[in-house]
């Protein structure tokens, strides 16, 4: 054997297909666990959103017997302007069209169709609510 059979022989050269192997198992090792760590970062979020921290997430369902009188005066007056706007195809344009007997609320109308009640507090019932639900406290 000749001395530039020798250097060919101790030259190894690789084959393309093995580097193409190696490189795409790495690319998948990669891509594994970018895929782990936003799956782990996207459960993190859910769980921050969904559950509520302290009070400033969830509603406040207990309130004051004043509070609760107040609510249920003002549903029972929004109850009575959407039967008023029904009956008649408008606003109530004054207090007196509806019956209004705490001066403790506002009525103070927005546009043709919507409106809102405001106690002193600063408790707004807006008129695409739930009178129900506002009653109740859950909005």
């Amino acid at each position: 054997m000749t001395e530039l059979e020798q250097i060919d022989r101790d030259i190894d050269i690789p084959d393309p297909f093995d580097s193409r192997k190696r490189s795409d198992g790495s690319r998948k090792k990669k891509f594994f666990g970018v895929v782990c760590v936003l799956s782990v970062f996207a459960v993190v979020l859910i769980v921050i959103l969904i559950l509520p921290s302290g009070d400033s997430n969830s509603f406040n369902t207990d309130f004051s017997s004043e509070e609760q009188e107040l609510r249920s005066i003002m549903c029972s007056i929004a109850c009575e302007i959407h039967e008023y706007s029904r009956m008649n195809g408008r606003l109530p344009r004054i207090p007196e069209d509806i019956d209004i007997s705490s001066q403790a609320v506002t009525y103070t109308e927005e546009d043709d169709s919507s409106w809102f009640l405001q106690s002193p507090d600063g408790i707004i019932y807006y008129s695409d609510m739930d009178p129900v639900e506002f009653e109740k406290g859950e909005i």
